[in-house]
C-alpha cells in the first residue's frame, strides 16, 4: 500500500526558515540571503520585501511571508 501525504507550508514555516537564515534576527540582510539562495531568488526577495524599520540593510521577512500566502 502506498501512502500519499501532502505537505502544505504556512506563513509561519516561511518565517521560521527566514529566521534561521537570519541567525535568529527579526530581519534578514542581503548577505544572509546570498549565503543560501541563488541570485535570482535573492533579487526577487529584495524586490518584494519591505525594509526593516531602524536597521540599515535589514529586510522584513515576517511581512513578506504573510504577503506570499495572501
Amino acid at each position: 500500500m502506498e501512502q500519499i501525504s501532502v505537505v502544505k507550508d504556512t506563513p509561519e514555516d516561511l518565517k521560521t526558515a527566514f529566521k534561521i537564515v537570519a541567525g535568529d534576527k527579526d530581519y534578514v540582510t542581503e548577505a544572509d540571503l546570498r549565503a543560501v539562495l541563488p541570485q535570482e531568488k535573492v533579487a526577487y526577495c529584495l524586490a518584494h520585501m519591505n525594509k526593516y524599520p531602524g536597521v540599515e540593510g535589514g529586510y522584513d521577512y515576517s511581512s513578506f511571508a504573510v504577503k506570499m500566502y495572501s
